[in-house]
């Protein structure tokens, strides 16, 4: 995502991809600025444009927002564009670490974890998200986190979409993790008492530094934003995921493991075994 200047350049309110070209369909000529003005301008479909005062071109990009534009290529079109903002086929430098360490210290435990849903929940905020056909919204692409957890302060542990819904076992979620191992989200920290309208250093997961959470917050024009417990102790999401931060894996444990000895601490650390009854 990139913004535009604000020159006088074709417009269309659709393309078609031949021969290695797009070609804009019902054009027309006007400034950037137009946009986000009025709808005498065509602003509310003429959003394909080359930056140019010609009609065709390799690639061709999709004002959004005011001159705010996502591009194009290879014959993709928008919905191509939606539909890999949420593809499950690379790895994030956190899930890759992460899985490093799982795999040199807790491999043997297994056993005890339940390969529960880990939700990394990028559906599109209805309120200042993104709806490809329409005129309002935000130059930010808002999800579903921070529509719960920051604007109408609704958190939930529910996960809205399969394709979220991380999981080892293909039975229970999308099936993409190697190990049951992942991040909290920012609904668990907020139910936890770390909200943004409200927090409380007493809360177990107060450490007095900055960690990053599985939620995505936004994406902007050429960044994209997570949430993250503050060294405060509270929610947060302005923060973009190139920040070097902590991570705080965590694992969910399975029905019937029973805890021992220990408070938590790392002088004390709980001991647990898997209550198996014949």
């Amino acid at each position: 995502m990139e913004k535009a200047n604000n020159y006088k350049w074709i417009y269309g309110n659709d393309v078609e991809y031949v021969n290695g070209k797009y070609i804009l369909k019902d054009t027309a000529l006007y400034s950037p600025m137009t946009f986000r003005k009025n709808a005498e301008t065509g602003f509310d479909a003429h959003r394909y444009t080359c930056f140019t005062t010609e009609d065709s071109c390799t690639s061709v990009n999709y004002l959004y927002y005011n001159t705010y534009y996502i591009k194009l290529t290879d014959g993709r079109k928008i919905d191509d564009a939606l539909n890999e903002m949420v593809s499950n086929e690379n790895n994030s430098t956190i899930k890759t670490m992460i899985d490093d360490w799982y795999s040199k210290s807790m491999t043997n435990y297994t056993k005890y974890l339940e390969d529960t849903v880990w939700c990394n929940d990028r559906s599109i905020s209805a309120n200042g998200g993104w709806n490809k056909d329409s005129t309002t919204g935000s130059s930010s692409l808002y999800f579903g986190g921070r529509e719960r957890n920051v604007a109408s302060y609704k958190p939930s542990i529910e996960c809205p979409n399969l394709n979220d819904s991380f999981t080892v076992s293909s039975e229970v979620g999308n099936g993409k993790l190697t190990y049951p191992v992942a991040l909290l989200t920012a609904d668990e920290v907020t139910l936890a008492g770390s909200g943004s309208k409200g927090y409380s250093k007493s809360n177990y997961l107060y450490t007095e530094k900055h960690w990053f959470l599985l939620s995505p917050n936004d994406y902007t024009e050429y960044d994209a934003y997570v949430f993250y417990e503050d060294a405060s102790g509270y929610l947060n999401s302005g923060y973009r995921v190139n920040y070097s931060f902590g991570v705080r894996p965590s694992i969910s444990l399975a029905p019937g493991i029973m805890i021992g000895y220990g408070n938590g601490t790392s002088n004390l650390p709980y001991e647990v075994f898997l209550l198996e009854i014949d």
